[in-house]
């Protein structure tokens, strides 16, 4: 397992990456992400890790531009859990659905990347073959086909 990326965030608001010695912007952040790079938010003055406050501010940049992905109703019911005894459990139920619904779809993906993966046509008579198989096996199975 390697050590994720340390970013350190200065007064002026910019982001140094220091693996790749270079200034990088929230789109780099982002990438990462998207990209499954484990990175730290390290702010310069203090030392604070302050991850968790990026990945917000990239997130009400994501909610602000293009098709939302938390509805108001959504964001209104978070709301209502901060201070609420049950603020851990909402926290932790939210984390363990959205890891399901990643393998699910970490799932989906590479079963059609393997059903394509012999190009359209072969999908196709994989299909056909599935369906005439299901249809034999359902009239052979029935004893109503007298000749």
């Amino acid at each position: 397992m390697t050590a994720a990326r340390l970013i350190r965030k200065y007064p002026n608001r910019r982001l140094y990456d220091t693996a790749q010695a270079r200034f990088i912007n929230l789109d780099d952040l982002r990438q990462m992400v998207v990209d499954g790079e484990e990175f730290v938010v390290q702010d310069k003055t203090s030392g604070r890790d302050i991850t968790r406050s990026m990945l917000l501010q990239i997130i009400v940049e994501a909610e602000e531009s293009g098709e939302p992905l938390l509805s108001t109703r959504m964001l209104r019911n978070m709301i209502r859990f901060y201070g609420h005894i049950m603020q851990s459990a909402f926290g932790q139920y939210i984390e363990a659905a959205t890891e399901q619904f990643m393998q699910q779809q970490d799932t989906v993906e590479r079963q059609f990347k393997q059903l394509m993966s012999g190009g359209p046509m072969a999908a196709m008579n994989d299909l056909l073959r599935a369906q005439m198989g299901f249809f034999g096996k359902k009239d052979s199975g029935s004893g109503d086909n007298k000749k």
